[in-house]
């Protein structure tokens, strides 16, 4: 992680929850002290993990993403932003963005999973910003900042992303506004580290290559004259989604 966009020492110091500490995982090998033929010079290799079927990233994505899988992360805009791939609330920042729906009320993907981890206090929450902001419900393209829930983050940003009908209802000026007030919150706010998922490319269906490029321009327009935040984080569900964002940009010769 480039540690010149990054000043909040109280969020990253500890090295059981920062993400990029490495453990000495040798200190921790089996030895068998009483086998025959030991060689106490030796470390014993460890058995390839068993094959299992495929389960959702876990914050253990985290660290294989960013610490051995170098290739598939990239920083841009100097160090500012990041790709990463695994769960969002599991990771160490200041605030998280939640791919929600106009009722705020939770739903299915990453919306589902947030409201999930943060608990029933955060539909609370909701139902409040509701009630009193939004009685029609968060209009596409807009951001609401909320309480964490449960969650160990100083706020939620809730933005809702539009659904592809084609590329010609706007789709992509809607999108580009998602992380626009987004970014408007987290600076009013001084978050110095945000995490957004992929808005709009799952049930939504935006195609993932035209999003990484709404995206990126966004970010590189609206994120480089801002104080805050100091890094962003854009976080996939799989590493199928990392891999087509940044061949998107790799095809129109994105390099920082």
């Amino acid at each position: 992680m480039d540690d010149d966009s990054l000043t909040d020492s109280t969020s990253f110091n500890d090295p059981h929850s920062d993400p990029c500490f490495i453990r000495d995982w040798s200190a921790s090998l089996p030895i068998e002290l009483n086998a025959p033929d030991h060689d106490v010079n030796s470390v014993p290799k460890e058995s390839p993990p068993p094959k299992t079927s495929a389960a959702p990233p876990s914050k253990w994505d985290f660290y294989c993403s960013r610490l051995f899988n170098g290739d598939n992360v990239m920083r841009f805009m100097k160090g500012r932003v990041e790709t990463l791939c695994g769960d969002i609330t599991a990771i160490d920042c200041n605030a998280i963005v939640n791919a929600a729906n106009s009722s705020l009320m939770g739903g299915g993907g990453v919306d589902g999973a947030i409201h999930r981890a943060a608990g029933p206090s955060l539909l609370k929450i909701c139902h409040r910003v509701r009630r009193e902001q939004y009685p029609e419900g968060l209009p596409p393209g807009e951001a609401v900042l909320t309480g964490p829930g449960n969650l160990p983050f100083q706020g939620i940003i809730h933005t809702v992303g539009p659904i592809w009908q084609g590329g010609n209802a706007g789709e992509a000026e809607r999108l580009s506004s998602c992380y626009r007030q987004s970014l408007m919150l987290a600076e009013k706010n001084r978050f110095k580290t945000i995490a957004f998922p992929a808005i709009s490319t799952g049930v939504y269906a935006y195609p993932p290559e035209k999003a990484a490029l709404v995206v990126y321009n966004t970010l590189r327009k609206e994120l480089l004259p801002l104080e805050y935040p100091k890094k962003v984080y854009l976080v996939f569900y799989s590493h199928t989604g990392e891999k087509q964002f940044l061949q998107a940009l790799e095809n129109k010769g994105v390099t920082e």
